[in-house]
């Protein structure tokens, strides 16, 4: 089984390989283009303050993120607030898309039927996709971390750096857990995608809804909300991420 399951990884791999280039390609010139245009144009406090009066605007804040309530602010603790919902959320969309393509999409293509054929379980092609996914979202973490550190932004930390891309990778993760339970719940890829794209809009909204009401007993509700908590390089909170997810409620 072992062995199947690898070869199947592979081949999962092989047929993957250009989806995965592009979201690499994608992920990381996002990260970058959004530090050095930040980095260029914010590089005073004057403009910087503008910046931020602008992003506190309801709108803004919907569209973006809640700023942390700080005395004190820098050129990367703007960014980090404003692009890792985005982020997130692309991450959440590239890692639906990899887990339907491994699982209902092959099933429906007679893939999944021929490969039973063999000498394999019916775990194996869920296992290829468990992996596949770990490895695509460690290689996007180490690729985002990366560029988070290559561009020079006031403020900025290696520390800092690394929470970014760990809470993006980790994101990415539990919306691939979410898919793979989607896909043994529905039989149709159609119905999977739909399913899983809502549910990353719907925590989007929510994240919305949240900042703008400025409602913190509800930050719970939205893992959007929870990445917000841990303060990306002001004081690098991920502890303050145990204190606002699901798990809150069993512990209250």
């Amino acid at each position: 089984m072992n062995r199947n399951m690898w070869w199947l990884l592979g081949a999962n791999l092989k047929s993957d390989y250009r989806v995965i280039i592009v979201w690499l390609l994608v992920n990381f010139s996002l990260i970058v283009s959004g530090a050095l245009k930040l980095a260029d144009l914010y590089n005073s406090p004057e403009t910087l303050d503008q910046l931020l009066t602008m992003l506190r605007t309801p709108m803004m804040t919907a569209m973006f993120a809640r700023m942390p309530e700080l005395s004190q602010y820098t050129v990367a603790i703007v960014y980090a607030a404003i692009m890792l919902p985005i982020m997130a959320v692309l991450m959440g969309l590239m890692n639906v898309q990899l887990v339907v393509r491994g699982t209902r999409q092959m099933e429906e293509s007679g893939e999944t039927e021929l490969i039973r054929g063999g000498v394999t379980t019916a775990t194996t092609p869920v296992l290829a996709t468990i992996f596949e996914v770990l490895g695509v979202n460690v290689l996007m973490t180490m690729t985002m971390g990366i560029g988070v550190v290559l561009i020079p932004m006031h403020g900025a930390t290696s520390g800092g750096a690394i929470l970014f891309a760990t809470l993006l990778g980790t994101f990415g993760l539990m919306v691939a857990g979410i898919t793979l339970v989607l896909s043994q719940l529905f039989a149709e890829s159609r119905s999977v995608n739909a399913i899983g794209y809502g549910v990353i809009a719907v925590m989007y909204v929510l994240r919305a809804v949240i900042d703008v009401r400025r409602a913190a007993e509800w930050r719970w509700l939205s893992p959007l909300n929870w990445l917000e908590s841990a303060r990306i390089f002001a004081d690098n909170r991920a502890g303050a991420i145990l204190t606002q997810g699901w798990f809150r409620l069993c512990w209250a």
